[in-house]
């Protein structure tokens, strides 16, 4: 059991390196997450343990002859329980780094963050305001990204003061001395060492983002597998093009035109669940999705025709079918993507071609006809 442990860890190893460069380093912690992967070493090393376990005891003669009876009925169950994990690790062993299987785990951990972003776009607190009242302006003590914000400590400083803080930011923003990440609303309002330090204890910043409360950084982990993929040395175009459909699923599945128009329809009233109601946080930029998804695509693969074609159809698709602050984003988006190409291609058909594309792609006046005969090309 232990050199199955070291060799199942040197193929983790690999397949991390693997996935790391093959398709970008953020990516290896999402491979690294397996849960698959942590159970086969774990029953290894346990049975490893337990082995040796045994042996001492058999060989001091500690067991009875119930006792080894018992001993071996649970050497019986723990080897059959490896004979399945052995055989579920192996299957996994066929797909652990490869670049399919990293863009599948990484678009199943987008797919997670943007639902629990559309379930609780306000994490639990409420909406902030518009405008900024009078009060203290919290200031961080150090500069990083802000991971996650305990929303619970905020809610108790409140009740406390019997003031209402505003969050200012939310987790994936870098934040730095001089950006205030919290305002608490109250004239003449004072907040004592104590109270201050307990506030900034609640907003964790580091140097890496995470990928636990920011969707954002969900997808831009997968916008760079596209653009791993467009670079010169790997030149693949159709992973790009696999990774950006991949996207463009997930944003019409999570912010869907209809029957309900957008996460931050609440923005106009109050969470789903409103747990800390004396705390608020500014809105999630939704056409950031749209930017950080198809942006970076269209910039590193401006000279590939095939890849700005899938773009326009999947920017199209997302201008339909999503809400309105995804929808407008995927126009200028396209706008964009269509100028990028046409400075980059060098062929005046191709050019002449994704022109019509675009136009025949969001031609609203046209109806849903242009559309589907723009998907059709």
């Amino acid at each position: 059991m232990l050199a199955v442990v070291t060799f199942s860890l040197g193929t983790m190893v690999a397949a991390f390196s693997s996935a790391s460069s093959g398709a970008t380093p953020r990516a290896a912690a999402i491979v690294m997450r397996d849960p698959g992967a942590h159970r086969a070493i774990a029953s290894f090393l346990a049975a490893f343990i337990y082995a040796i376990v045994a042996k001492v005891a058999l060989a001091l003669q500690f067991y009875g002859p119930v006792g080894r009876f018992v001993l071996l009925l649970g050497t019986l169950v723990v080897l059959a329980y490896l004979i399945v994990r052995l055989v579920l690790w192996v299957r996994s062993l066929t797909r652990l780094g490869r670049l399919s299987d990293t863009l599948e785990k990484t678009a199943d951990v987008a797919d997670k963050a943007l639902a629990r972003y559309v379930e609780d776009p306000w994490m639990g607190s409420q909406p902030g305001p518009a405008d900024r009242a009078l009060g203290v302006l919290i200031h961080p003590d150090r500069a990083g990204y802000l991971v996650a914000v305990d929303f619970e400590s905020l809610q108790r400083q409140a009740e406390q003061t019997g003031k209402v803080i505003h969050v200012l930011t939310r987790p994936g923003q870098f934040v730095a001395p001089s950006i205030p990440v919290a305002h608490i609303e109250g004239q003449d309002c004072e907040v004592d060492g104590p109270a201050l330090a307990e506030i900034l204890d609640a907003f964790v910043v580091s140097s890496w983002r995470s990928l636990d409360d920011d969707p954002r950084y969900a997808v831009v982990v997968m916008s760079e597998i596209a653009q791993r993929a467009l670079s010169p040395a790997i030149n693949d175009p159709g992973t790009a093009i696999q990774t950006a459909t991949a996207m463009a699923a997930l944003l019409v599945r999570r912010f869907p035109r209809s029957p309900r128009e957008s996460a931050t329809n609440n923005s106009k009233g109050e969470s789903s669940t409103v747990r800390y109601p004396d705390v608020t946080v500014i809105p999630l930029d939704e056409a950031g999705l749209v930017r950080d998804a198809f942006d970076p695509i269209a910039r590193d693969g401006a000279a590939v025709f095939e890849v700005h074609c899938r773009l326009q159809k999947l920017l199209a698709v997302v201008h339909a079918d999503c809400s309105e602050p995804l929808a407008a984003s995927a126009r200028k988006v396209a706008s964009r993507a269509l100028k990028r190409s046409l400075a980059a291609l060098q062929l005046e058909e191709e050019r002449d071609e994704l022109m019509n594309l675009h136009r025949a792609s969001f031609a609203d006046e046209d109806g849903p006809g242009a559309r589907q005969e723009a998907s059709n090309r």
